[in-house]
């Protein structure tokens, strides 16, 4: 039951992300933040072993470097953003235009408090979700299985934006005008970089499926 749970989980964040405006809107955004916060709660308080087979591909979060490894990393965006706001002046003297110190100097800081915290909220939800996949109650079937589930509604936002592009439409969705575009995504390199991804990993599946 956990098992489905934490897989169900994932997949239902990842399509989302990708389907909301490409994971880059802000107020979309959260969503998957708040969704991620409830997700890591249920890794950390729940007990590992289930009805299942607990397996050897992975060691248990309190085990594992890759748990310890994000809070360093999500700690250091943190200090970023506690650190943040760095104003640009004109530096009569110099001639020049220049940056403001940060609050603190010597410590690590972000020149927009608002960035940084954008940069917390794109990090935070990729850290629980590799602590999701990494969970040892989740096996190779289940796994496979949700990247079959990833591939399919990339294959479905792909076909949407096909419609979107032959049609000419002007706005994602057909609600959301923007210059260019293709399916959910505002910037078409990321598009670029989601579905090449994508259709990498479908081709792995399906060279999976012939030698298997």
């Amino acid at each position: 039951m956990r098992e489905k749970w934490l897989v169900s989980s994932v997949a239902g964040i990842l399509v989302y992300l990708a389907w909301a405006w490409g994971g880059l809107q802000p107020d979309w955004l959260l969503w998957a933040v708040l969704a991620t916060g409830v997700l890591l709660i249920s890794i950390l308080v729940f007990p590992v072993k289930t009805d299942i087979e607990v397996t050897s591909r992975c060691t248990v979060w309190w085990r594992d470097v890759f748990f310890y490894g994000g809070i360093l990393f999500l700690g250091y965006l943190a200090i970023q953003w506690w650190n943040a706001g760095r104003v640009l002046f004109f530096d009569v003297g110099l001639n020049e235009w220049r940056y403001s110190t940060p609050p603190h100097p010597g410590w690590p800081s972000a020149f927009s408090r608002s960035e940084a915290a954008q940069i917390l909220c794109w990090f935070f939800p990729a850290w629980v979700l590799g602590l999701a996949v990494r969970s040892p109650v989740v096996g190779s079937r289940a796994l496979l299985g949700l990247l079959r589930t990833l591939v399919y509604g990339a294959g479905l936002l792909a076909l949407v934006g096909i419609i979107q592009f032959t049609t000419h439409a002007k706005a994602r969705f057909w609600i959301r005008p923007t210059a260019e575009f293709f399916a959910s995504f505002g910037y078409t390199n990321h598009a670029a970089a989601f579905f090449l991804l994508m259709g990498a990993l479908a081709a792995g599946l399906l060279f999976g499926l012939l030698v298997g």
